[in-house]
């Protein structure tokens, strides 16, 4: 009867999941493909992906990951010289840990075992790191405070010490420490680590978007802003976040070359703001003149963060828009190897990464076009592509639209696939379905257009694989 009551519960308990996957029956694979899982390629054998299951399963077990320094987690996930947990604390976890095994037959000490062994599971199917993680503190939360308990029996019983004392130390213990970890996270936290940047701590904002933005649009109705995206994931989120609705037709993201045509009008109420790696090429930028720097903010370690800028066109800046159009949009020449073999592709400046990056089925490579929106890719193989579904993964673009053509052999018109896709959580992978054939083409044509940004823009591409 136990066991027939349990298995109800886990029918119960799957139903929200069997309801989701019938509603979205490819998303679960989705996901784990679009966070780069081993499982998702399929150039390893069955045995190496176990093989690399179990390893990341013992990781997410190993008390040196959890109770210790780890070069595994990113910067913004840790407190810097802690572990994710207290190594004084292992001792504890240690006899809670004891007394659980002694006491298995016991269906409470029962349940935080498999509670603890179960956790790891979900992280392993791609990588153990502590956002994956973050259910496994209570199996060792539990375990911890059997073995302060356990402890606390033992010092009583023969330390022939009064409860009430000991129960007070053990609080006065804890909240001290609990009180320093705060203090040293709030005081000495902004400056663990020094990359405030999109793959660092991706600070600023509140001071961008709240401190500055927000309030220069309400003292100042004729200001408008453009702040730059570039440091952090889904900056558009922080509009709506931090700007209320009325004022929000006053602010863009993107960077001044995208607003050339109010830049020209010498719009005085039009602002910019850059990170510093930004504001340094606008300084070296010829279309551009006048950079007059209106504030400075601060990163924590008193670095300079973002810069507010006004600027101005210079006088011949349409002989270099056309010039500089021609350079970053006009297709160049390269070969990759595509399907096994060594393929012509025609495609747009890359400004960052290989063009085989972007074919080696690996989502951990990427590139960045130049500024050409779209990102075009014109495939000639030698030997005809299989073309039955083509996966594409992005950086993050909140709305883009993908169109496709395929020439089959002998064939000089093409059939065209156009699917615009929006909302989706960063670098989304998407797959387009080829369903009208041809099944091999002799060239394909692919063209992915950010269509939140105007002739240029900085789309990053993960991998485009042919099925």
């Amino acid at each position: 009867k136990t066991i027939q009551k349990a298995l109800l519960l886990g029918v119960i308990l799957l139903l929200p999941f069997i309801r989701y996957y019938l509603a979205h029956p490819g998303e679960a694979a989705g996901q784990v493909k679009r966070r780069g899982s081993y499982w998702s390629n399929e150039n390893l054998a069955l045995y190496a992906k176990l093989g690399e299951f179990f390893k990341q399963y013992a990781l997410g077990l190993n008390p040196f990951y959890w109770y210790f320094k780890n070069s595994i987690d990113l910067s913004r996930h840790i407190m810097k010289d802690y572990g994710n947990g207290l190594p004084i604390t292992i001792p504890f976890f240690v006899i809670g840990l004891i007394q659980t095994i002694r006491n298995i037959k016991k269906p409470g000490y029962r349940l935080i075992l498999v509670a603890l062994l179960v956790c790891p599971i979900p992280a392993s199917v791609v990588a153990i790191g502590m956002p994956r993680m973050l259910w496994m503190t209570i199996p060792i939360a539990f375990l911890t405070t059997i073995g302060v308990s356990t402890t606390l029996q033992w010092i009583e019983t023969r330390g022939r010490l009064r409860p009430a004392l000991v129960s007070i130390a053990l609080f006065l213990v804890a909240a001290g420490s609990g009180v320093y970890i705060l203090r040293d996270a709030l005081v000495n936290g902004p400056t663990w680590f020094q990359d405030y940047s999109l793959y660092g701590m991706q600070y600023g904002a509140k001071q961008v978007f709240q401190d500055v933005v927000r309030v220069g649009l309400e003292e100042h109705p004729e200001r408008r802003y453009v702040v730059s995206p570039s440091w952090a994931n889904g900056t558009e989120q922080f509009v709506d976040f931090f700007i209320p609705p009325q004022l929000q037709t006053r602010i863009n993201l993107g960077q001044p070359v995208n607003y050339l045509k109010q830049i020209r009008e010498n719009n005085p109420g039009l602002y910019f703001v850059s990170t510093p790696d930004e504001y340094q090429a606008l300084t070296k930028n010829p279309m551009f003149t006048d950079i007059a720097v209106e504030q400075i903010l601060p990163y924590p370690n008193k670095q300079p963060g973002f810069y507010v800028i006004t600027l101005k066109a210079v006088d011949n800046i349409d002989d270099i828009v056309k010039a500089e159009v021609e350079k970053n949009r006009k297709p160049i020449e390269e070969m990759a190897m595509i399907q096994n073999q060594q393929t012509r592709v025609f495609h747009s400046p890359i400004a960052s990464g290989s063009l085989q990056d972007v074919f080696d089925n690996e989502p951990e490579s990427v590139v960045r076009v130049t500024e050409a929106n779209p990102f075009i890719f014109d495939i000639y193989p030698t030997t005809p592509l299989s073309t039955h579904q083509i996966n594409i993964q992005t950086g993050a673009l909140p709305k883009f639209t993908v169109t496709i053509k395929l020439y089959a052999p002998g064939s000089q018109t093409p059939v065209t696939y156009t699917q615009t896709f929006t909302d989706l959580p960063p670098d989304p992978l998407v797959s387009i379905l080829l369903d009208r054939g041809p099944e091999t083409s002799t060239r394909a044509y692919i063209e992915i257009k950010d269509e939140l940004s105007g002739e240029s823009s900085q789309i990053h591409v993960r991998t485009i694989e042919f099925k």
